[in-house]
C-alpha cells in the first residue's frame, strides 16, 4: 500500500501549512477551466442566438435577385464557368448571399456560425478576458469582466453581417498575432483573408490590407527583417494555395486577378449623386479624433490596421449612396468604435462619446436618399431568424422554393419563343437572369455576368459572342419602362445602347430578330456578319454643354467615340470622394429631348446616335435624333475640350 507525501512547513507562527497533492491540483485545475468555459458558452448562445440575421434563401426578379440566383446556380450546378467571370462578388458568394440552389444555403449556415463563434472569442481574447485572474465567475466581483466586453461584443455582432464578421475576424487575429506573436493566429488570419477574396473582392481586399498592413507594423516595432521576411512567405504561400485550390490552374488566377483589378477600378463609374451636407465633415473629423483618443497600444494599432479598410467602405458607400452600400459603411464605423471602445483601458467615455457623434453625423447625412427610413435602416435579426433554418431545414427551403418560383411567374417564357430556342446555347442581355431560373434553358453566361466596367471586361464577354466552337446560338435581350414612357434605359438611367458599345455592336452583327414579345427580342446567330467594315469621320473638338450636330444618313448606323479627360481637381476628388455624373442629351427632330448617363471609361468605344431608338419592340421608325450635348455635375472636374469622333455602322446589302 502506498501513501501519498504532502509537503509540511511551518509558518511564522508555527503553524503547519499543508500543500495539496498532484491530482487534487489537477483537479482544481479542471474545475476552474470549466468555470471559465460557462460564461463562454453563455456568451456564444445569448450572443448567436439573439444577432443571428435575416437571410432569406429565396430569390426573384430584378438585377439584384438575378445575379443572386445565377452566382448560386453556377455554384451547385456549373463550378468550371463560375470561375471564369469577372463580378464583384467571386466563385464563393454563396457564403455570403445564399438561396436554396443546392446545398449553398446549408454551406452558409455552417461557415455563418463558424464567423459568428469566432468574432465572439477572438473579441474576448483580445479584451484579455482570459488572461485576468478575475475571469471566473465564481464570484460575484468578477461579473462585471465578463458582463462588460459581452455587452460591447453583443452589440457589434448585431451590426455585423458575414462580410464584416470576415473583416473584424481578420483584424482580431492580426491583433493576437501583434501581442502573443502566435503563429496559427498569422496563418488562420491569412487563409481567411485569402478565402474572402473569393467571397467578394471587397471583403478580399479589406481582410488582405489588414493582414498586410499588421505584417507591416510588427516590422516597423520589432525591426526583426528575418523574421518579417518569413512572415510575407508564409502570407504568400498561403495566399497562393487558396487561390489554387479555388481557381484550380495558374491561368484562371491570372485571368480572375486581372478582372478583379478591372473591376476595382471601374467600380467608379456607378456613382450615385445626392447632396451631402456638413454631417459628413463632422464623421471626417471624428476619424483623426479616435486615433488621438486611444491611449492603449491595442486600441491604436486597431486604429492603424483599420485604416484602409475604413477609406475602402467610404468610397465604397459614397460612390454607391444607396442604403444598402451606404448603411454597410454605417455599419462598419458603429463596429469600429465599439471594438476600440472595449480595447481601451481608460477613455471608454470619450470613447463612447466620440463614436455616438460619428455615427449619428453619418446617419443625419443619410437622411437626403432615396428610400432612407431611419426605421428600417437595419434588418431587425432576432432568434426566430435562425431557429426556422436550424431546427426545420428542409421545409425552411422548401418553403424558399416555393415561394420563388411563385415570384418568377412573370418570368415564364412564352411557348413561341421556348420552341425556338430547344436544347440550344442562349445569353441573357443586359441582365435579367431570372428568365433562365424559371424556364428549362441552356443558359450560357457573359464573363462579366452584367454590366462590363471597362472596355477590358467588355472584350471577355464579347468571347461569349464570337468564339467560333461556343458562341450562343441565342440572346434573349429585354427591356424595362423608364420615365419617358419608353423602353431605352438601363441601370442609373443609361441608354441601353451606350453601356457596353462594343458588345451592342457584336451583337448587332452576329445576330439577328428571331421573335419579337412584350419587352422582349430574341436573337438568333447570323451565318454570315451583318456589317460593313467600320466608317470613321475626322475627329474634331467641342465643349462640354455645347449643342454637336449629328449626320444625318439613311444607310448607316451613327455613333460616337468621346474622350473626355479630368483635371487635376477632377482626379483627387474622384480620389478621395467620387467621380462625377457625365450625360448625353438627345434632341430629336419631333423636337423631344432626352438625357441619360453615361461612363467616360467605355464612351471612348462609341455612344449611339443615331437611330436612337426608344421602343426596341416596336418596328415603327422613330424620329432621328438631331444633335447631342454632352454635360457633368461639375464641369471644374474635367478639361473643357472634348474629343469627338462619328463612326458608321453600314449593314451590308442583301
Amino acid at each position: 500500500m502506498q501513501f501519498k507525501v504532502i509537503p509540511i512547513i511551518l509558518s511564522k507562527d508555527n503553524r503547519k501549512v499543508y500543500y495539496p497533492s498532484s491530482m487534487l491540483i489537477q483537479k482544481m485545475n479542471r474545475i476552474k477551466k470549466i468555470s471559465n468555459i460557462l460564461p463562454l458558452i453563455l456568451v456564444l448562445l445569448i450572443t448567436f442566438l439573439f444577432t443571428f440575421p435575416d437571410v432569406s434563401p429565396d430569390y426573384g426578379p430584378g438585377i439584384d435577385p438575378s445575379y443572386v440566383w445565377a452566382l448560386n446556380w453556377l455554384f451547385a450546378h456549373d463550378y468550371s464557368t463560375l470561375i471564369q467571370l469577372h463580378y464583384p462578388f467571386g466563385p464563393l458568394a454563396s457564403l455570403e448571399i445564399p438561396t436554396c440552389e443546392g446545398n449553398t444555403f446549408l454551406f452558409f449556415l455552417i461557415f455563418f456560425t463558424l464567423m459568428k463563434c469566432a468574432f465572439v472569442i477572438l473579441a474576448l481574447m483580445v479584451a484579455g478576458v482570459f488572461n485576468s485572474p478575475k475571469n471566473s465567475l465564481n464570484e460575484p466581483a468578477n461579473f462585471n469582466h465578463w458582463f462588460v466586453p459581452s455587452i460591447f461584443i453583443f452589440l457589434a455582432s448585431y451590426f455585423a453581417g458575414i462580410g464584416l464578421l470576415i473583416i473584424y475576424n481578420c483584424l482580431l487575429l492580426c491583433l493576437l498575432y501583434l501581442q502573443r506573436q502566435k503563429w496559427w493566429a498569422l496563418i488562420a488570419a491569412s487563409l481567411l483573408a485569402s478565402l474572402a477574396l473569393f467571397i467578394k473582392i471587397s471583403i478580399g481586399v479589406n481582410s488582405l490590407a489588414i493582414v498586410a498592413s499588421s505584417l507591416i507594423l510588427l516590422l516597423v516595432t520589432k525591426k526583426q527583417f528575418k523574421s518579417f521576411a518569413l512572415q510575407c512567405l508564409i502570407f504568400i504561400a498561403l495566399f497562393l494555395a487558396v487561390s489554387l485550390a479555388v481557381l484550380h490552374t495558374p491561368r484562371n488566377i491570372f485571368n480572375w486577378y486581372n478582372g478583379a483589378l478591372h473591376l476595382v477600378f471601374g467600380y467608379g463609374s456607378m456613382s450615385l449623386l445626392y447632396p451631402n451636407n456638413l454631417w459628413l465633415l463632422v464623421f471626417l473629423l471624428t476619424l483623426p479624433a479616435a486615433f488621438i483618443a486611444c491611449g492603449s497600444q491595442t486600441a491604436k494599432q486597431t486604429c492603424f490596421l483599420l485604416i484602409i479598410p475604413i477609406f475602402a467602405f467610404w468610397k465604397h458607400g459614397i460612390i454607391r449612396e444607396d442604403c444598402t452600400h451606404y448603411f454597410g459603411l454605417v455599419y462598419f464605423i458603429i463596429i469600429f468604435w465599439l471594438l476600440i471602445t472595449l480595447l481601451e483601458e481608460k477613455r471608454k467615455t470619450l470613447l463612447l462619446v466620440l463614436g455616438a457623434i460619428s455615427v449619428l453625423s453619418l446617419t443625419m447625412n443619410a437622411a437626403q436618399m432615396d428610400g432612407f427610413d431611419r426605421k428600417n435602416s437595419r434588418t431587425i435579426c432576432g432568434i426566430k431568424n435562425g431557429s426556422e433554418p436550424f431546427f426545420h431545414y428542409r421545409k425552411y427551403i422548401a418553403n424558399a422554393e416555393e415561394y420563388s418560383r411563385w415570384r418568377l411567374q412573370d418570368r415564364q417564357l412564352p411557348d413561341t419563343f421556348m420552341q425556338i430556342i430547344g436544347n440550344s446555347s442562349i445569353d441573357i442581355y443586359p441582365f435579367e437572369f431570372s428568365y433562365a431560373a424559371q424556364n428549362p434553358l441552356h443558359w450560357q453566361p457573359r464573363a462579366s455576368l452584367s454590366t462590363a466596367f471597362s472596355p477590358w471586361l467588355e472584350a471577355q464577354s464579347i468571347k461569349n459572342f464570337s468564339d467560333k466552337d461556343h458562341a450562343v446560338q441565342y440572346i434573349l435581350w429585354h427591356f424595362q419602362d423608364d420615365t419617358h414612357g419608353k423602353q431605352s434605359v438601363s441601370m442609373d438611367n443609361r441608354y441601353f445602347l451606350n453601356d457596353e458599345p462594343e458588345i451592342v455592336k457584336y451583337i448587332l452583327d452576329h445576330y439577328q430578330t428571331a421573335m419579337v414579345g412584350d419587352h422582349l427580342l430574341l436573337l438568333s446567330r447570323r451565318a454570315t456578319p451583318a456589317l460593313e467594315q467600320t466608317v470613321y469621320d475626322t475627329p474634331f473638338q467641342c465643349r462640354w454643354n455645347e449643342w454637336v450636330d449629328i449626320p444625318q444618313t439613311e444607310e448607316s448606323i451613327v455613333r460616337v467615340k468621346v474622350h473626355s479627360h479630368k483635371s487635376l481637381r477632377g482626379k483627387i476628388r474622384s480620389l478621395l470622394y467620387r467621380d462625377e455624373i457625365y450625360t448625353i442629351e438627345y434632341q430629336t427632330e419631333g423636337g423631344e429631348c432626352y438625357t441619360y448617363r453615361y461612363d467616360p471609361a467605355t464612351a471612348t468605344e462609341g455612344l449611339w446616335c443615331n437611330p436612337i431608338v426608344q421602343l426596341p419592340c416596336d418596328t415603327t421608325p422613330e424620329a432621328p435624333a438631331l444633335r447631342l450635348r454632352l454635360s457633368i455635375s461639375d464641369a471644374s472636374c474635367v478639361k473643357p475640350e472634348i474629343d469627338l469622333q462619328f463612326e458608321y455602322l453600314t449593314l451590308k446589302k442583301d
